[in-house]
């Protein structure tokens, strides 16, 4: 009949049609995911370059404490954050050195913690980041201690061939959740670099202090 061929043109036009935008889907798709790689690898080269960029700050410092200074600051804005600190391990401790918010924590509460106690107590006791959504509300927390709250906190443990030299934590005063994947990873990948600037910086100082009294011995 008439309307055998024209139902088989029909349906080789639809077939046509539909294959068509299949394949201008699939461009589309392609297009959209060869930009967002372009786009992540935009992102990691600025962070690699802001990472090299703040090494070269870090390592410019010739004291530990304006080291430790340094490395606090360039931390809270490297992940856009309000408030941190860098501690230091001493045997069974870790020391508060340097915040970037003085006004955090109550000073009676400016104190070394204990191996296992609170949130920098447990990520130099285990050498492992650890994330807590709610500060404020974690069971671990040391209280009563702060002027602020703090909700989304990160520790990360600064770690020089094997040795944990100490741990930078770093808190968000606004919001609770979840650090991202990325985010981890950058502050991982920064405290590498302080941990190395931490040593050089203790060597130079131990070499200047060996100088001054090699010095004082000659002159004596």
């Amino acid at each position: 009949s008439f309307l055998g061929p024209i139902s088989f043109l029909l349906i080789n036009l639809v077939s046509l049609v539909l294959a068509t935008r299949y394949r201008e889907l699939l461009d589309s798709l392609y297009r959209k995911d060869l930009a967002d790689k372009e786009a992540l690898q935009a992102k990691r080269a600025e962070e690699l370059f802001q990472l090299h960029q703040t090494s070269l700050a870090m390592t410019q410092e010739p004291v530990l404490v304006d080291a430790l200074q340094t490395i606090v600051d360039k931390a809270t804005s490297l992940l856009d954050l309000q408030a941190g600190e860098v501690l230091l391990v001493e045997t069974d401790r870790v020391i508060p050195i340097a915040t970037s918010i003085h006004s955090l924590w109550k000073p009676e509460m400016i104190r070394a913690v204990q191996l296992g106690e609170g949130l920098a107590g447990r990520v130099a006791q285990s050498g492992n980041t650890i994330c807590v959504s709610d500060y404020d509300i974690w069971a671990n927390k040391i209280e009563p201690v702060l002027y602020r709250k703090i909700r989304r906190a990160i520790g990360v443990p600064l770690v020089y061939e094997s040795e944990i030299l100490g741990v930078i934590n770093l808190f968000d005063l606004e919001l609770p959740g979840d650090f991202s994947d990325n985010e981890i990873r950058l502050l991982e990948m920064f405290a590498s670099q302080a941990a190395i600037v931490i040593q050089n910086v203790r060597w130079r100082e131990s070499l200047q202090l060996a100088k001054d009294s090699l010095e004082a011995e000659v002159e004596m």
